[in-house]
């Protein structure tokens, strides 16, 4: 599995590399910006992301601006609404609902808030067929 983790706090992208370096290889990126940079890269490797650990609140460019590229990014390579990346929002604002009506929700959009609790990041990731 490909995993992109998008945090601007090193500690919780080291906690969310740990519990997350068992399972496939990981990249990190600190702001929206390089997230999305990271993300497009990926297609022209022919290995895009299978999940993607999206903070909200972030330098540069915030997770739904991001996550909206994202799934612009998807859209220009014509990737099949199954195959799209998970993306996993971790964030410790606002309601999920409130997420969920500012951002590109779909079937292969979560939400996790935070602290993150490495049980229930797993269970989101069975949820969605990631393992």
């Amino acid at each position: 599995m490909n995993i992109l983790i998008v945090d601007d706090n090193p500690i919780n992208r080291k906690m969310l590399l740990e519990y997350l370096a068992r399972y496939g290889h990981c990249d990190i990126a600190s702001n929206g910006v390089d997230a999305v940079d990271q993300f497009e890269a990926e297609f022209t490797t022919g290995n895009p992301y299978d999940l993607v650990l999206l903070d909200l609140m972030m330098p540069r460019m915030n997770g739904q601006n991001a996550l909206r590229k994202i799934r612009a990014i998807e859209r220009q390579y014509s990737v099949p609404a199954r195959e799209q990346a998970v993306v996993i929002i971790v964030t410790a604002i606002g309601s999920p609902e409130d997420v969920l009506k500012t951002s590109e929700f779909d079937r292969n959009t979560d939400l996790i808030k935070k602290p993150v609790r490495q049980s229930e990041l797993i269970a989101k990731m069975k949820s969605h067929g990631l393992l």
